[in-house]
């Protein structure tokens, strides 16, 4: 792989810019593609992060529709934000 100042100085910025457009948004078709597929519906998890020798809860909720998949809400222990 080349390193960037190496792209841009063989293809230019422009080239560069436009073919990391069209990458991000070939991406974006595939990951919705692919999201398509799954039950619509809101869904909530639970899941934990180590810290120290605590296990804190990080709590999402999503809501999965035809447009994509939307966070409606996530929450992890406010005693995380003080530190």
């Amino acid at each position: 792989m080349l390193p960037v100042r190496e792209l841009v100085e063989k293809y230019g910025v422009d080239e560069v810019v436009n073919a990391w457009r069209e990458g991000i948004e070939y991406g974006r078709k595939l990951t919705l593609m692919e999201i398509g597929k799954w039950p619509r519906g809101s869904y909530d998890a639970v899941d934990y992060m180590e810290l120290g020798d605590e296990l804190l809860p990080i709590k999402v909720s999503v809501e999965i529709n035809e447009n994509g998949i939307k966070r409606t809400s996530a929450a992890l222990m406010s005693r995380l934000r003080r530190q």
